[in-house]
């Protein structure tokens, strides 16, 4: 089951919000911009143990242009589960500094 997408360059789909995915539901704009300040929101999908993806690499015609476009997913509900809760763990130990 697909997650999201993103790409190195840009981050996570712009209509996919990785904080709320994750289950958090209340969270204060100064607390988003700690998060989001601390790990780029790919980071969290790219460091996640229980979420496979797959990447490719596009060139542009300009030097030090070219991105990686990632789909990330989980293979059932169990994983993403345990993909949620490793989000959520990580969020807590940047909220928590």
């Amino acid at each position: 089951m697909i997650i999201c997408k993103g790409s190195s360059i840009d981050g996570l789909d712009s209509d996919f919000d990785v904080i709320h995915w994750c289950g958090y539901q209340k969270i204060s704009e100064e607390e988003r911009d700690k998060i989001l300040d601390e790990s780029f929101d790919i980071n969290f999908f790219l460091d996640n143990p229980y979420v496979d993806y797959d990447s490719k690499e596009v060139e542009d015609t300009m030097p030090g242009m070219s991105d990686i476009y990632y789909t990330f997913r989980t293979y059932d509900e169990k994983e993403l589960n345990k993909a949620k809760e490793f989000v959520r763990e990580e969020i807590d130990k940047i909220l928590s500094k």
